[in-house]
């Protein structure tokens, strides 16, 4: 794992992440992005974020660590609980690799190269990607299996998928882990700045299960005992028993007229418009409250706690570009696409 190692001033550090963030794919950087006149020109631009995009199938690889590196650098410069919450951002990206190999190993497609889906993370020695998957026996499988946090967790999730191959429900498991991997960190951050940590991880869960909601009332029409395995726990403002209620119900409107009213608010202009619309604009909820801490000049260490927050938010900007682009997507219609205040 990373280790802290130079506790440096949040004076050093908010002027270091405030240097940072002016230079990120963020305003008329992101706007020059999004009028690309081509994949070659888009390439070209990348390049001045630090970003290899001349390959597409190590694109989204690259972008990660891209993010990994940066939240690695600053972590070295925190004491061990905020490094700690960096941490678990990073480790994010841990979860994602389970959930690879998982699909690989019990819905192979051979022709799949998963090494380009594959991250390395600081810490977790690297796959062996050939033995992993040529291993018939789940509990030989768990035994070579790359293990970081959760260990007794994640091997429960492998067993089951073996019995039940549900995979979506196995991948909703995982997101739970990562979520508390989050939580947890928070609680370890100095009491000065855990509550705002620990309020924006609750309300990025309620936002993941609000998407979930939104997504079953339009589109999946899951029953009740099947939709409430995948709420994830520990969110603010909406309890799973809430959220259970509201699968039930009707229609996009009526799920939304029954939210809290910082979510009503939100999602009622958009009830009737394509369901990433009413995504966005819940994920730019997020965003605002972290640009707002990030912001307070009053309270430097809020914007150490923030910026993994917004540069999450800027790297997931950035592949919505890529993949516009790639897919021929108009310029203002990708505006549209963009989580940003």
């Amino acid at each position: 794992m990373l280790k802290s190692n130079f506790n440096a001033s949040h004076d050093f550090i908010f002027a270091k992440l405030h240097g940072m963030w002016a230079n990120a794919a963020k305003d008329d950087r992101l706007d020059k992005l999004i009028h690309a006149e081509n994949v070659e020109s888009l390439v070209r631009m990348l390049m001045e974020f630090n970003l290899d995009a001349s390959k597409r199938n190590a694109f989204y690889r690259n972008l990660i660590m891209r993010d990994i590196e940066t939240l690695s650098s600053i972590a070295a410069l925190l004491d061990d609980g905020t490094a700690g919450f960096y941490r678990s951002f990073i480790e994010r990206t841990y979860f994602e690799n389970v959930k690879v190999l998982l699909n690989y190993h019990f819905f192979p497609r051979r022709e799949t190269n998963i090494s380009y889906l594959l991250v390395d993370i600081p810490g977790v020695p690297p796959v062996d990607i050939p033995k992993l998957t040529s291993i018939k026996d789940v509990e030989e499988f768990l035994r070579e299996f790359p293990k970081l946090h959760y260990c007794e967790e994640i091997d429960a999730i492998v067993r089951r998928l073996d019995a039940d191959r549900d995979i979506i429900i196995a991948e909703c498991e995982l997101d739970k882990l990562a979520y508390k991997n989050k939580l947890v960190a928070a609680d370890k951050v100095p009491s000065g700045i855990r509550s705002q940590c620990k309020e924006m991880i609750r309300m990025a869960i309620d936002i993941v299960n609000l998407c979930t909601l939104l997504r079953n009332v339009h589109t999946y029409h899951l029953d009740r005992d099947r939709i409430s395995e995948m709420w994830i726990g520990g969110g603010k403002a909406m309890s799973l028993g809430k959220l259970t209620e509201l699968s039930d119900c009707e229609s996009v409107l009526e799920a939304v007229s029954r939210l809290p009213s910082e979510f009503q608010n939100v999602l009622l202009p958009f009830y009737d418009a394509e369901l990433y619309v009413s995504e966005n604009a819940l994920w730019t909820m997020l965003y605002k409250c972290a640009k707002q801490h990030f912001s307070d000049y009053n309270h430097s260490d809020l914007s150490i706690i923030a910026f993994p927050f917004l540069k999450r938010f800027e790297t997931l900007n950035l592949r919505r570009v890529y993949e516009g682009m790639h897919f021929g997507i108009k310029s203002s219609d990708m505006h549209d696409m963009m989580i940003r205040s």
